[in-house]
């Protein structure tokens, strides 16, 4: 029997906090924030009059490994009211006392929208992390999986390089550029540039985000640059 999407992410957070409470050496942290936008590597998943809400829950291991799930509340580019559910679980080996090479899975779904079925996806990807201000990612998205539509989606690859320079105690410079190639979709480079900055358990960001126009193809004003805020709070 398939469980309602609701139900399911209720399940996963609680497997995820049973599992911190009966392991000491376990980290757990908490994340509720609010959103301008839900933009998806240069695309806008979301009405950009309407904020995204968004509530997280990751639990960490001295050993390297960590599992997360997050709920998310939004309306969809077309208006329509939709919910998203993120599964993701990494492991990370360090290198020496600044280099960490991390391999990572993660499943997303999204509900109640017939639109946003079809950006759920399946990703596996592995990456290299510099004193936790460099990283750089490749991640391969398969067709569509579990929860998500059943209409034909060629399988993609994407390559990120993600920065932060920080300027002063807590905050600084946040900017990232990617390639995105797919079998037979269109494929574009992104990217953002931005301001972050925090104090105490809260944390707030402003940023540009931009696609290469000349190939956006049929995603046409999804690929719109614009401006991103957020505010998150972090436990």
């Amino acid at each position: 029997m398939r469980r309602p999407p609701g139900q399911v992410g209720t399940i996963v957070l609680g497997l995820l906090t049973a599992g911190a409470a009966h392991a000491e050496p376990l980290t757990l942290s908490y994340r509720v924030g609010i959103f301008s936008s839900l933009v998806l590597r240069g695309m806008q998943l979301s009405d950009p009059d309407r904020p995204v809400v968004m509530a997280s829950i990751d639990v960490y291991s001295p050993a390297g490994w960590s599992l997360g799930a997050a709920v998310t509340g939004l309306r969809d580019a077309a208006g329509e009211r939709a919910s998203g559910m993120t599964l993701r679980a990494r492991y990370g080996v360090p290198l020496d006392d600044t280099w960490t090479l991390a391999v990572e899975g993660r499943h997303d779904a999204y509900h109640h929208s017939a639109w946003m079925r079809g950006w759920c996806y399946n990703q596996i990807g592995a990456g290299v992390t510099y004193a936790d201000q460099w990283n750089l990612s490749w991640n391969w998205r398969p067709r569509h999986g579990p929860d998500c539509d059943t209409a034909p989606s060629s399988p993609n690859r994407a390559l990120d390089l993600n920065a932060r320079w920080p300027l002063w105690t807590g905050g600084g410079i946040d900017a990232g550029i990617g390639r995105l190639s797919g079998g037979g979709s269109a494929s574009y480079t992104y990217g953002q540039v931005g301001l972050y900055g925090g104090r105490g358990p809260w944390a707030l960001s402003l940023g540009r985000t931009w696609t290469s126009s000349a190939d956006l193809g049929s995603y046409g004003e999804l690929g719109k640059d614009r401006w991103v805020a957020s505010l998150v709070w972090q436990h």
